[in-house]
């Protein structure tokens, strides 16, 4: 099938535009298979011993899909329309349960460049509306066949078999990767991370289970909700928690109207119980939170490393709205 078949220049270059994009996500993806795996864990929807073949096999397909599309090739167009489905329906998913992480769609670290996940379920939208009307002008003009031609049989099925190959591939290498999908490296990675942020920054640690002893014995204390207004504190956050919303990176420095907003969140008494959290045990906004108020001068700070979605997941009572 020939690109002149799609009429117009528009049309080819939106055509050019949605597979060139496909096979740059993909090329990315391929360049470093280890983070890519990384962002699929943090998922938790992917099993462990499957992280290696998904992290090559998932870049490959949109190698292959956007190289069809980009030629006008059957087969691409569709491949596209299904992943971006399957991309849309884990977004969607990382959205419901409110996971602040890297949405793993073009490169290993996009989060600090957009709003959580919402940007690119948005744009998957888009993305799936474009290659819907490049299948519905492509049907529209091509002639019916009653049969394929040969030569895209065998490149349909020269496609299924390399992506085969190098799966297979990609799991008998597996063990060899430095213990790539192992969980327990994965869990002394967060225990190492978490250490190290606790040293840096000088605060103590409560656990879910006893912040809800603290909470149901009326301790007097704050509780700093870190992440963001809408997205993440009015959708559910500890009861009696206040928000104040810090950034992922680790923070060097603060500028004076930030430092002043917080000092009069946390108030004149430096001996005040300061409990701050944020979603889960990776993120770091709790430990900006927690590592400002310590630099600020304030001696009883502490950090739940689990956050809203540990609270959540052990059953304790989560408030919704704006306080």
């Amino acid at each position: 099938m020939s690109s002149s078949r799609l009429p117009g220049l528009a049309n080819l270059l939106l055509r050019l535009f949605l597979g060139g994009l496909f096979l740059w996500s993909g090329v990315v993806k391929l360049a470093d298979p280890k983070a890519f795996a990384a962002v699929i864990s943090r998922y938790d929807l992917v099993p462990e011993p499957l992280l290696p073949v998904v992290a090559i096999g998932l870049p490959l397909l949109e190698v292959l899909a956007g190289l069809a599309t980009a030629l006008n090739r059957r087969g691409g167009l569709e491949g596209i329309v299904a992943m971006l489905l399957l991309f849309i329906a884990v977004l969607w998913f990382g959205i419901l349960h409110n996971l602040d992480i890297d949405c793993g769609c073009f490169s290993s670290a996009e989060l600090g460049e957009q709003d959580g996940l919402r940007e690119a379920f948005i744009r998957d939208w888009f993305l799936l509306a474009l290659a819907f009307y490049l299948l519905y002008v492509r049907y529209r003009h091509s002639r019916p066949r009653t049969q394929p031609h040969p030569k895209e049989t065998n490149m349909k099925k020269l496609a299924a078999i390399l992506f085969l190959a190098v799966a297979l591939g990609a799991s008998a290498t597996a063990p060899a990767q430095a213990a790539w999908g192992k969980k327990e490296v994965e869990t002394e990675k967060i225990a190492a991370t978490f250490a190290r942020e606790v040293a840096r920054g000088g605060y103590g640690i409560v656990t879910t289970d006893e912040l809800n002893g603290w909470v149901k014995e009326n301790k007097a204390m704050l509780i700093i909700d870190t992440m963001p207004f809408a997205d993440s504190y009015v959708k559910q956050h500890i009861p009696g928690a206040t928000q104040f919303e810090f950034p992922i990176p680790e923070m060097t420095e603060i500028d004076e109207a930030t430092q002043a907003k917080f000092l009069e969140l946390l108030g004149p008494d430096l001996n005040r119980p300061l409990v701050f959290y944020c979603g889960f045990t990776k993120c770091t906004r709790s430990h900006n939170g927690a590592l400002w108020a310590v630099k600020l001068g304030y001696t009883n700070v502490y950090r739940c490393p689990g956050g809203i979605k540990a609270w959540d997941e052990a059953g304790f009572p989560v408030a919704k709205g704006e306080k």
